[in-house]
């Protein structure tokens, strides 16, 4: 028996990645997965174990290098509004020139997933609470400084998770980053009228300049991945 090929463990999750994010969690076997990232079977096993080992492996990287890894930073309440119109506006951009129509992994996974599916289920949900917690701190942030019409954090928090899932399915057809970005703050705008004229205006200064989004990663054909 040959020994295992030898691989570079970024290209092969970033392959593998590609596979769960194209064709959804459940579709994607280890078949699907050994061919996408051109490994032995058996090197799978050896260095991954599972489906479920590399997928949380998968999501770490992903969540590290898009904008939802962000919200996991402490803010004070000066920097409330701005930091989460900032999150929202990176994260329409995001969408528009990463996920190509793909929407968004994590988003995507949550969509898909239930409780029957057991492990994979709890590495979504996991990240889905460090999600809501984010949320919480940075809307209790901008609450110490700013109006809202919306005073019930729960309530706030929902409304916001719910903007997040529906421009994700809204991106899959259409990846203006304008447009994101209108729908977005129309969205928010019944939530605190001055984090919509924020995320406006952000969004015009992130399409002057693209550069300085802090998830850009340039991939081999110039386009930025997550």
């Amino acid at each position: 028996m040959g020994r295992p090929k030898k691989f570079d463990q970024e290209t092969v999750l970033s392959s593998a990645e590609n596979c769960f994010w194209s064709h959804g969690i459940h579709r994607t076997s280890i078949s699907a997965l050994v061919e996408s990232m051109n490994i032995q079977r058996s090197s799978f096993y050896n260095s991954f174990s599972s489906r479920e080992y590399i997928l949380g492996l998968i999501l770490e990287r992903y969540w590290a290098r898009s904008p939802l890894g962000t919200l996991e930073q402490s803010v004070s309440s000066a920097q409330g509004l701005d930091y989460l119109a900032r999150f929202f506006a990176q994260y329409c951009y995001f969408l528009a020139l990463s996920a190509k129509g793909r929407g968004c992994l994590f988003f995507n996974g949550m969509s898909e997933l239930a409780p029957q599916d057991g492990q994979i289920y709890e590495l979504f949900h996991d990240r889905y609470l460090n999600l809501i917690e984010g949320l919480d701190h940075h809307w209790q942030a901008l609450l110490e400084s700013n109006n809202s019409r919306i005073s019930d954090k729960e309530d706030a928090i929902q409304h916001m998770i719910v903007t997040l899932y529906g421009i994700n399915h809204y991106a899959k057809s259409n990846q203006n980053p304008r447009r994101l970005i209108q729908l977005v703050a129309m969205s928010l705008y019944s939530l605190s009228p001055d984090l919509s004229r924020v995320i406006e205006t952000m969004g015009q200064d992130l399409q002057d300049s693209t550069s300085d989004l802090i998830w850009r990663d340039e991939g081999d054909d110039g386009q930025a991945i997550a």
